[in-house]
């Protein structure tokens, strides 16, 4: 399980179940761009944490921080295989 995985399991998806953002991003839209993260599909960018902040009332450096943890993640898995 990734680190991404591990720490956004503790979203509460119910609490912006069918609502619609400020911004026009539905939280089905937030929901499935999560998923994509977990998947390993989508990175974490700049239109990712505008579209994710708002419905789970999270900021930008959250989901910046967790993609940085990702990233070191894998990048020490790939130098420890290295060594």
């Amino acid at each position: 399980m990734s680190i991404l995985a591990e720490d956004v399991a503790g979203l509460d998806f119910s609490d912006v179940a069918g609502s619609r953002t400020r911004a026009g991003t539905t939280t089905e839209d937030a929901s499935n761009r999560v998923t994509e993260i977990i998947a390993g599909e989508h990175i974490v960018t700049s239109e990712t944490v505008i579209l994710l902040g708002e419905p789970f009332r999270t900021s930008a450096a959250f989901w910046l921080n967790l993609q940085m943890m990702h990233d070191l993640e894998q990048m020490r898995r790939h130098m420890h295989r290295a060594a």
